[in-house]
């Protein structure tokens, strides 16, 4: 089989939604693997390609480019840290603090995804799927913690802290538009980098978006590096 059928979020959007494997193919391949996800009922497939040229190939067969996902990481060793102080404004994040904050920044934080740059996909399903990856979060599913900036009893960013193959992973990070230009998105990566820090990691790791060009300059100021691209 050249694909599988992804339950969660073929759950979300009520139709069959599929990833096409391996990640590379050749020209007939890709017409052979449309047929049979046609034939399986799939409305949605995704193909991520180490591969600028498969863009091409896969346009002709209907496809757009809606994602340049690129992986930034980080040897947590190697940051100097020495004369940093506990930025004590970001904390973990409390029952008592305002979900619906974090709902909002969640949303904020995925702007540039595929989900929000595809105009085939629904902005109510993006909402819905953003809501429930932070509530995942919450539950401790997605994430091990959740650092939050709060401002006068709101809050004004978030990032949410998790592991992925053994790295620290940076999941959703968002300053709420009232607080951009202030610094604040470093504080929160650089905070993130303690915890990681603390909680026993040598390596962190996020993923962006190509064109979100604000947060590829934070994390390149923050000591991370482009280690993966795919489209």
């Amino acid at each position: 089989m050249d694909f599988e059928v992804l339950a969660w979020d073929s759950d979300l959007l009520g139709d069959a939604v599929g990833r096409i494997v391996p990640p590379s193919l050749d020209d007939g391949d890709v017409a052979r693997v449309i047929s049979q996800l046609r034939s399986a009922g799939v409305r949605l497939a995704y193909w991520a390609s180490a591969e600028e040229h498969d863009v091409d190939r896969i346009a002709t067969a209907g496809g757009t480019l809606v994602d340049r996902k690129i992986t930034y990481a980080v040897d947590l060793r190697l940051l100097d840290r020495s004369g940093a102080v506990t930025d004590r404004d970001i904390r973990p994040y409390a029952s008592s603090m305002p979900v619906a904050d974090l709902e909002s920044l969640s949303l904020q934080s995925g702007v540039y995804s595929r989900f929000a740059v595809d105009p085939r996909f629904p902005r109510e399903k993006f909402v819905i799927l953003y809501t429930r990856w932070i509530h995942a979060c919450l539950a401790g599913d997605l994430a091990r913690e959740i650092l939050v900036a709060p401002v006068d009893a709101r809050l004004a960013g978030m990032v949410t802290l998790g592991d992925k193959d053994g790295k620290g992973d940076i999941g959703l990070i968002a300053v709420d538009a009232k607080h951009r230009g202030q610094g604040l998105g470093e504080r929160l990566v650089r905070a993130a980098q303690d915890w990681f820090r603390a909680h026993g990691y040598a390596h962190a790791q996020v993923v962006t978006q190509g064109q979100n060009i604000p947060a590829c300059r934070l994390y390149a100021k923050c000591g991370y590096s482009v280690s993966k691209v795919e489209y």
